[in-house]
């Protein structure tokens, strides 16, 4: 169901507005608006609050907050506002003790905090103490490693079907997964062999760890596990050289048992059987497809015959496994892992939940493979986490939930703010839900805006924004679009640019400020010389514009850190009227820049847009990714773009161009310089 958009103020609220005239002029340094009048005042039970860079939206948070303790329709303690991190709640605190402080009885406070200050005071509440909380997300990624490689390391040795799913991990992580009948020519499963698979002298395959050269790689998951099991046996291979497939038809090949002569045979196509051979007949057989391998049953299935076939087994250690795999697991592997459990946790996924999202996985085989071993790490981490009664960012938002939930903490709040709600992961957006069922008296105002959503990496969803009526039901919604802090030049080019993606909100930004004059330019270089000299070209035109002006700030802003010019130092020197900064384009977001230069602009490895690839497998616990292609890296340009206040200088490469940039230049608000020549 759409949100039913206010077109404009109620006759009540108009009367609100009117009688309430002075608060509204006075409680920030400059008046309010006709917007943020009509946001402060209206007090439905769900409002969503979309808000324009540079729109205002914190004096609307501190103006409704006042507006709600003059009207007595609540007292201090039973208003709470979030914030996404610690110095915007920081910022928000301030501004409200400043601004509200007439307001607000000796004695009552108006609580702001982050999610997880709220998180860890309802569990300090609940358990009677305050839990230690662990170093996570903004610890050393050594110290995080390294625990996480110990609890893998415990587990393997611990428990054995934890060193099952462990081995697939350490097998097919790195390589896509493929069976012989998923190709068309014998020389196509080749190259794929080549390219994911052992040479061994003339020989190609998949070498397993007891020294075999197998056919494909549900045989080299068999052969490993046989291995690990301890296991005997000899290897059959009805042809060499991969000539067993006979492209169309494919026959199985086998391990015999030595103790109980019986067979296990793998077959190259799902639910593939065969009897032609009858020195296979005379034993008991189980015949092995890539569907057991890609749906996870396949040693659930090995494990049913050795027991059936009186098959004894002597297990290998897990200590020896792991040193016959490689011994600890790389840096790669464990930093995708901490991803993984951070965003299974922060869209509150398990492993039942992972099972369903794998059939609509983009590479389904591969992550059915994976996903027992995933989803048992989840399960130790989760085991680990309620031993130690550590908590790290993460539990203390879902261990909330699970108390509200359930009645072990009663809230006193009655109206809840939440600032910046394009950034709320699934998580978060489930602890504001418990509180809100708790109480259904309590209203929810939601402050954001999706055209800067950019926190997808890090568990954001901005669907909780875009339909905000299916998380949180029927809600009023409300804009304001006039900003303050550029002109209209950049609100133009911006506002189309970011529209250019059909499910973004649709708002017409109109800037106070209404100069249209060459306000984005686009500048063009062929080498790192000469980039360096078109910033340099940039800065003396500004310098020119700030000429007897006592400060004039200058962000330059990368998509990547490693993007900062090490020439910054003699340029601050160069030009001592202008403050120089660099920063990421996702730390420059919330603030602002007289005059913006934003560089890497350009195609090939660290693109802009990037074309660094998440690991695919991170798309099973992470939100729904969006249809609309590089939404993400156009919202961070948008970003980029709207942190300036009077002129942006886009440094873009002409031998390499950027997809953003060649849009860009079409648009008649855009000044395009050209290269140098």
């Amino acid at each position: 169901m759409a949100i039913s958009e206010t077109v404009a103020a109620s006759t009540a609220t108009q009367c609100d507005i009117l009688r309430h005239q002075h608060y509204l002029a006075t409680v920030e340094k400059s008046p309010l608006t006709a917007e943020q009048c009509q946001a402060t005042v209206a007090m439905p039970d769900r409002m969503l609050l979309v808000a324009a860079a540079g729109s205002g939206k914190t004096s609307v948070m501190v103006a409704k907050v006042g507006y709600a303790l003059l009207t007595g329709q609540y007292q201090a303690g039973q208003i709470l506002v979030l914030a996404f991190n610690n110095k915007a709640a920081q910022e928000l605190q301030e501004r409200i003790h400043t601004r509200l402080r007439h307001l607000i009885p000796v004695g009552q406070q108006v609580k702001t905090k982050t999610f997880h200050a709220l998180g860890l005071e309802v569990i300090s509440a609940v358990q009677g103490m305050r839990p230690d909380v662990a170093v996570s997300t903004e610890g050393s990624a050594l110290t995080d490693n390294v625990a996480l490689n110990d609890l893998i390391k415990h587990s393997v040795q611990n428990d054995a079907d934890f060193a099952e799913q462990w081995l697939l991990f350490r097998l097919f992580y790195c390589r896509e997964l493929r069976s012989p009948a998923h190709f068309k020519r014998r020389k196509q499963w080749l190259d794929f062999v080549r390219a994911n698979g052992s040479g061994l002298g003339r020989h190609l395959g998949f070498l397993s760890l007891n020294g075999d050269m197998l056919m494909c790689q549900c045989e080299l998951a068999v052969a490993n596990w046989l291995y690990m099991q301890g296991v005997p046996y000899n290897y059959t291979s009805m042809r060499t050289n991969h000539s067993i497939f006979r492209w169309g038809r494919p026959r199985p090949q086998g391990f015999l048992l030595l103790h109980s002569q019986c067979w296990v045979l793998v077959s190259t196509q799902a639910n593939q059987r065969d009897t032609s051979s009858s020195s296979m007949q005379a034993g008991k057989q189980l015949h092995i497809s890539f569907d057991d391998l890609v749906s996870g049953r396949l040693f659930r299935r090995l494990r049913m015959a050795l027991t059936a076939w009186g098959q004894p087994v002597r297990p290998r250690t897990g200590a020896y496994m792991m040193q016959r795999l490689g011994g600890d697991m790389s840096s790669d592997e464990l930093e995708f892992l901490r991803a993984f459990i951070h965003h299974a946790r922060s869209n509150a996924l398990d492993g039942c939940s992972l099972r369903k999202r794998v059939a609509q996985h983009a590479q389904a085989d591969r992550a059915g493979t994976l996903t027992g071993f995933l989803a048992a790490l989840l399960r130790a981490h989760a085991s680990q986490i309620a031993q130690s009664n550590v908590l790290d960012f993460q539990e203390m938002i879902n261990r909330a939930s699970q108390y509200v939930a359930t009645g072990r903490y009663r809230h006193p709040y009655r109206l809840i703010l939440v600032d910046e709600f394009q950034d709320t992961s699934q998580a978060s957006a489930a602890l504001i839900k418990t509180l809100l069922q708790q109480n259904p008296s309590c209203k929810l105002f939601a402050v954001g805006d999706d055209w800067q959503s950019i926190y997808r990496f890090a568990g954001a969803d901005t669907r909780l924004f875009t339909h905000f009526e299916e998380y949180f039901g029927k809600a009023s919604k409300y804009f304001l679009r006039a900003s303050f802090r550029f002109n209209q030049g950049i609100a133009d080019v911006a506002t189309e640019f970011i529209q250019h993606n059909p499910d973004q909100l649709k708002k017409q930004v109109v800037a106070l400020a209404t100069d249209r004059t060459d306000s984005v330019v686009i500048t063009h270089y062929h080498t790192q010389a000469e980039m360096l000299a078109r910033c340099l070209l940039c800065l003396d035109e500004i310098q020119q514009y700030a000429s007897g002006l006592a400060v004039t700030t200058v962000y330059i802003l990368g998509r990547y850190r490693h993007q900062q010019p090490t020439e910054l130092a003699q340029w601050q020197t160069r030009f001592p009227g202008l403050q120089l900064e660099f920063k990421t384009i996702h730390a420059a977001k919330g603030l602002e820049a007289d005059y913006v230069l934003v560089l890497g602009l350009q195609g090939g490895r660290y693109a802009f847009p990037s074309e660094i690839n998440a690991n695919p497998l991170l798309q099973l616990v992470m939100p729904d990714a969006e249809t609309w292609p590089d939404a993400e890296e156009r919202r961070l340009l948008y970003v980029a773009m709207t942190r300036a206040r009077h002129k942006v200088y886009l440094v873009a490469s002409a031998l390499v161009p950027s997809r953003f940039v060649s849009e860009l230049a079409k648009y008649s608000g855009v000044l395009n310089t050209g290269a140098m020549t």
